[in-house]
């Protein structure tokens, strides 16, 4: 009976359905979608704070350091500009001198006299004992231009050496620091030996320069200061000459002022003072322009059979041949790799006699490329027991043009060719 009943149930349920409405999910609206809340944001904790705040004062000090750093250097720069433009001036070619300037090499009495007549005022005079010369400087006064006075001087007195005090810079560069190295050949030495090196002060006390003699005198006004570049040019020469019983004259001819090089009359001072000391080599690694004064005391000093060695110059293969080097009893250098190539910088011209290392160099706790470092090669190779510039000629490597040539002269020598 109970059976039974079960589809009439059924048939009462589905019958009322229509009037009830579909109770399931689907039956139901759908309900709008709700965003999603924003997440709570994390809040950093104290030693987070304090982190940021530390990295921002940080970058605020260094910023403020760069800044003072930045402006201490334009001060600097504006007044060594300031002093360079008080000390120096340019020629119409551009060339540097000093401000005023008019030096004057003479073997007759009188040019005192003549400058004074022109209004100009003698203020230095040095005897040049071994040169018989008296070298006078005279400063062109107020509202003449110092090329007006050079002039004026040179036309009274035409058979004195007369020029500007021009300014002659160093022929290398400093590449990078590394450590020390000497190449001394021991069996290069021999007693006795002179040899004079014109450049900065050298420092006292150098390593490099252990076991070598140094007499020093400083040349040019105001106080000078010692370079690793003449530390350079001293170590280079004394590793290829041998420094069993090397004396070497250093003759400080720096410029007192921002403005790196010598001046004429200093260069001037310091060849006839090592030529009094009856040196056998002189090195200059040292160029500039023409210098009537120079010209006449190398050429006193050279009658007398000093050996006078110069660096080619650093100006580029087209460039004037600088003084001294381009002075026919100059002995001009130029440098190559250690591939003997050329260096792209050096100068070539009728004046380079040898070519020499002179390209990654390392001297003095540096590494150095010019011609300023290919010139001692030749000074010290001078130096050694029966060398002299014609049998080191003789036995110089031809890498150019058959024979002497612009580029590499008579060829390239080196302490172990």
């Amino acid at each position: 009976m109970r059976w039974r009943m079960v589809p009439a149930i059924a048939a009462i349920v589905l019958a009322a359905a229509p009037a009830t409405g579909q109770r399931g999910p689907a039956s139901r609206p759908a309900a709008p979608m709700r965003p999603l809340p924003a997440p709570t944001p994390m809040r950093p904790s104290a030693t987070d704070s304090i982190e940021t705040l530390r990295r921002q004062a940080v970058r605020r000090e260094a910023a403020a350091a760069a800044e003072a750093a930045a402006l201490q250097t334009r001060e600097v720069l504006r007044q060594e500009r300031a002093v360079i433009a008080a000390t120096y001036e340019r020629d119409l070619s551009g060339r540097w001198h000093r401000r005023g300037e008019i030096v004057v090499a003479a073997d007759q009495p009188g040019a005192a006299e003549a400058a004074q007549k022109l209004g100009l005022k003698e203020i230095r005079r040095e005897v040049l004992p071994a040169a018989g010369l008296t070298l006078h400087t005279f400063a062109a006064p107020a509202g003449m231009k110092t090329e007006a006075a050079f002039l004026a001087l040179k036309a009274a007195r035409p058979d004195d050496a007369v020029d500007l005090n021009f300014v002659y810079v160093f022929q290398a560069v400093r590449t990078s620091h590394v450590h020390p190295l000497v190449h001394a050949d021991p069996g290069a030495g021999a007693a006795g030996r002179l040899a004079a090196v014109i450049d900065t002060a050298l420092p006292e006390g150098a390593p490099a320069l252990a076991g070598v003699a140094l007499r020093a005198r400083r040349f040019g006004p105001g106080v000078g200061r010692p370079s690793d570049h003449a530390l350079a040019v001293a170590a280079v020469l004394a590793d290829t000459a041998g420094r069993d019983g090397l004396v070497l004259l250093a003759a400080d001819v720096s410029e007192p002022g921002p403005l790196p090089g010598a001046s004429a009359t200093a260069i001037a001072q310091a060849l006839d003072w090592t030529a009094s000391y009856r040196v056998q080599v002189i090195n200059i690694s040292l160029a500039g322009p023409p210098n009537a004064a120079i010209a006449a005391v190398v050429r006193r000093i050279a009658a007398r059979g000093v050996v006078i060695v110069a660096a080619a110059g650093n100006g580029g293969p087209r460039a004037t041949a600088p003084f001294p080097a381009a002075l026919p009893e100059v002995l001009g250098v130029t440098a190559v790799d250690s591939r003997l190539r050329i260096w792209r910088r050096a100068t070539q011209g009728s004046h380079v006699d040898f070519a020499a290392p002179g390209v990654k160099i390392r001297a003095a706790g540096g590494e150095w490329t010019g011609t300023s470092l290919a010139a001692p090669v030749v000074t010290g190779l001078l130096l050694r027991p029966g060398v002299t510039p014609a049998s080191l000629a003789h036995r110089a490597r031809d890498l150019g043009d058959p024979g002497r040539d612009p580029v590499f002269g008579h060829g390239y020598v080196a302490s172990r060719e």
